[in-house]
């Protein structure tokens, strides 16, 4: 024999069965961990998609360096790099040990500039070996290389050279002496010189001066001079200039 339920009554028995379900709700089940199979919290799903690569924004004035692990993104940061009040957007790496030792990476989003924090603290808690500070790490592209020394002669860069916070140029005075020498261009301009004391003899030797000028993606030489100096006298030559060799871009 079938017994019949009214509808009103059937549905209000799987309401109240649905109620009487343990947890029921947000929490019906637990969260998934390293042991049990289950359903993702909000802050799980958080970091899965952080770990596929998508940031977390966050407000201005968060202290970077309470952040949990994971990716961020964001500007006016309080322990950051950059100085208070500050709109550079910035993408915040946090990685931690499980001692509690923490790597925080700060990348500018406008010119991909990379800087790092370490906490690593002793029994003490002091952060004894790692700085008190942000480190910079130099990203460097060769802007151009070759071999040029006369005065007036005109070189391609691969990239503006505005881009960079500074140029790391390498030279050869053609004397067994190749210089390398990060320098930041002044209205575009850039000094280089060199000098060469002859074996032997502290009273005679020689001085190289090249001058740079760069605009955009495009380079010049404007003077390389050389003079030979012995007790009396003082020589302008044309031969064996300051050779300019390679021009790389640090970011």
């Amino acid at each position: 024999m079938v017994n019949f339920y009214n509808h009103k009554r059937a549905l209000q028995t799987i309401a109240n069965k649905l109620s009487a379900h343990i947890g029921s709700g947000d929490k019906a089940h637990l969260p998934a961990d390293r042991q049990h199979a289950g359903f993702m919290t909000p802050d799980q799903l958080a970091s899965l998609r952080q770990s596929l690569g998508e940031r977390t924004h966050l407000a201005p004035k968060t202290d970077i360096f309470k952040l949990a692990p994971g990716n961020y993104w964001g500007s006016d940061f309080i322990n950051s790099s950059e100085p208070s009040g500050s709109l550079t957007i910035l993408m915040i790496d946090v990685s931690q040990r499980d001692d509690g030792a923490k790597q925080f990476v700060e990348i500018e989003s406008y010119t991909g500039s990379i800087k790092v924090y370490t906490t690593h603290t002793n029994d003490a808690g002091v952060n004894d070996g790692a700085p008190k500070s942000w480190t910079s790490i130099d990203r460097v592209i060769t802007l151009w290389e070759g071999s040029v020394s006369s005065s007036g002669a005109v070189f391609q860069l691969t990239d503006n050279f505005w881009k960079f916070k500074k140029l790391r140029i390498t030279t050869d005075n053609l004397n067994r002496e190749k210089k390398i020498v990060d320098y930041i261009p002044l209205g575009g301009f850039v000094t280089i010189g060199s000098h060469n004391l002859f074996d032997g003899n502290p009273t005679i030797f020689s001085l190289c001066e090249m001058r740079l000028q760069f605009k955009n993606a495009s380079g010049s030489i404007q003077d390389n001079i050389k003079t030979d100096f012995e007790p009396g006298r003082a020589t302008p030559v044309t031969s064996g200039l300051l050779q300019l060799t390679k021009i790389e871009g640090v970011m």
